[in-house]
């Protein structure tokens, strides 16, 4: 059985932070979220060309920055479940607390904007406004220099082959086989 997943982009990211710092400003104002929003586009799958609509996926894999860290995540909306799972690659209290504070926006904001699409809602029942849990992912392979992007995509392709993360992984050999990997599709 093959996942029904799509992908966002940094513009994602840097879009859906940029309306919940205006939201949290203007006293968790939701009148900021719209249908016509660049975010509600990426949920319709028409903002980025390999895009999906969400309501036909199970999972949405998206990056998210831990600015304070000057690092990159994986995050993982289950949709069905409500819960975003958080694949940090950094291991200490601090850090998770960064990333979970990374993975917030998403959590408050998108049941805002599925709560506005007629594709989210099932058995004309109402869409919870309750933000998703997040949830970090435990027993992922940690790095010890700034490979990051590599961390990122090989969880993203672990996931995507529904295979298990292994708890160590040798980060020269995923990041030659990702760079082979692109220079094939180029």
């Amino acid at each position: 059985m093959k996942v029904k997943f799509t992908t966002t982009d940094c513009l994602l990211y840097k879009t859906i932070h940029a309306l919940y710092e205006k939201v949290v400003a203007k006293k968790k104002d939701h009148s900021l979220i719209t249908a016509h929003h660049a975010i509600a586009d990426y949920i319709r799958g028409r903002k980025i060309l390999c895009g999906s609509p969400w309501h036909l996926c199970d999972h949405i894999l998206f990056i998210s920055h831990m600015e304070s860290e000057s690092h990159w995540i994986l995050g993982r909306l289950n949709i069905e479940e409500r819960c975003m799972y958080m694949y940090n690659s950094l291991l200490t209290a601090m850090k998770d607390s960064a990333a979970i504070k990374a993975c917030q926006p998403f959590s408050v904001l998108l049941p805002h904007f599925f709560a506005l699409s007629d594709e989210f809602k099932k058995d004309n029942k109402p869409i919870s406004l309750d933000p998703f849990e997040v949830v970090k992912v435990d027993g992922l392979p940690q790095q010890t220099s700034n490979d990051r992007g590599c961390f990122v995509a090989s969880f993203a392709e672990y996931f995507i082959d529904m295979k298990p993360i292994p708890p160590i992984f040798d980060v020269e050999q995923h990041r030659d086989r990702l760079v082979v990997l692109f220079f094939k599709l180029c």
